[in-house]
């Protein structure tokens, strides 16, 4: 029997050829901060990572954050952005608790 995978419905924030960034907002009073990995495609832009684990079912407000250009976070600009997106995102929000998933860049071998 195959399992059915739940959707989410995100809203894009910004969407750059830099940086894409996608939220959920839930009646939560905890915030997830989501990183995405680099990906294992050089060729596309990496996806959104731990969805289902992030959002909770459906309990947590979560912003998406995806490095398009698999820069590790260092392209021209893309630190500021992603502040300004975060920064947004917490000043809209009433949470208390601060949550972030990221994968281990640490361990990535070219």
């Amino acid at each position: 029997m195959r399992r059915t995978q739940k959707t989410y419905d995100l809203v894009t924030v910004i969407d750059t050829d830099d940086l894409r960034v996608q939220k959920f907002v839930a009646d939560s009073d905890r915030l997830v901060l989501c990183f995405s990995g680099i990906g294992r495609d050089e060729n596309q832009a990496p996806v959104n990572e731990f969805i289902v684990n992030a959002i909770n079912d459906s309990k947590d407000s979560v912003l998406f954050i995806v490095d398009k250009n698999r820069t590790w976070l260092n392209g021209p600009g893309l630190l500021a952005e992603i502040f300004k997106s975060v920064d947004v995102f917490f000043k809209s929000m009433a949470q208390e608790i601060y949550i972030v998933w990221a994968t281990v860049w640490a361990g990535f071998r070219p």
